[in-house]
């Protein structure tokens, strides 16, 4: 069973990223099934789920998304992200942001 993640932005009249729409897909034989769909806009509120398990206490924080951080060619692949208890600002990838509860 393999899995993989489907990304797509949106930008506004100029260059600038205002959405981003993650699709999450696992491969069950030849059929596809969504696991989930994370529709991302700075000012929003998300979950930040840490991927790797690098750090158990940044699992779950709830975090308000500021802005994309764009690669070399111009793809939203980071986000910076506000934490919702101290308003210390980090970044983090944005397949590890989820939809909060």
């Amino acid at each position: 069973m393999s899995k993989f993640k489907d990304i797509q932005y949106h930008l506004d009249e100029g260059t600038n990223v205002v959405s981003v729409e993650i699709k999450s897909f696992r491969a069950v034989g030849e059929k596809l099934i969504l696991e989930e769909r994370v529709y991302l806009e700075p000012g929003k509120e998300y979950i930040l789920r840490m991927n790797d398990g690098k750090s158990k206490k940044l699992e779950d924080r709830k975090v308000v998304l500021q802005d994309f951080v764009l690669d070399q060619l111009g793809n939203p692949m980071d986000a910076v992200v506000m934490y919702q208890k101290n308003s210390t600002t980090t970044k983090v990838e944005i397949t590890e942001l989820a939809m909060a509860v």
